[in-house]
């Protein structure tokens, strides 16, 4: 019985790499298959088009500058970095649907895409893909009011 197993094993195995059907075609067989796979080849999936990205963030979301300076200000404070990180978006019918930041301190990461989630877009109910930069500085004068996420070009 012992010798069987590995065997048994071998078989299973060669089934499994050579797709439901031929395990289901050789049920019955104790052999392994005549030949298996040997390498998978590349598979590049394209649309077609390219994504074009709009810069234009403030006409879709206005006052989008002011809610992501509140949204950020005690980000900046408690982290205390300073870098400018590249965010985009898309905008699926007036919805943020997915937000990527990139480059910069990744420690703002998690509160970008919470801020950027909570902007109000509106933009004709289509989809759309935006990009902008947020920069953040540290307060050179802690009495003067100073914004500490400022948008930037990308």
């Amino acid at each position: 019985m012992s010798s069987l197993f590995p065997a048994k094993t071998a078989w299973l195995v060669a089934m499994l790499a050579c797709g439901a059907s031929t395990a289901a075609s050789a049920q019955g067989s104790e052999a392994a298959p005549a030949s298996a796979p040997q390498g998978l080849q590349r598979v590049e999936v394209s649309s077609g088009q390219p994504v074009r990205l709009r810069h234009d963030v403030q006409v879709a979301c206005p006052g989008m500058a002011l809610a992501l300076d509140d949204s950020l200000a005690y980000a900046v404070r408690m982290l205390g970095q300073e870098g400018t990180v590249r965010v985009e978006f898309k905008l699926d019918h007036n919805r943020v649907a997915s937000v990527t930041p990139s480059g910069g301190p990744r420690q703002y990461a998690s509160q970008i895409r919470r801020a950027v989630r909570a902007l109000h877009c509106s933009n004709g109910g289509r989809e759309e893909r935006f990009a902008f930069a947020i920069r953040f500085e540290l307060p050179t004068d802690q009495a003067a009011p100073q914004r500490l996420a400022v948008l930037a070009l990308p």
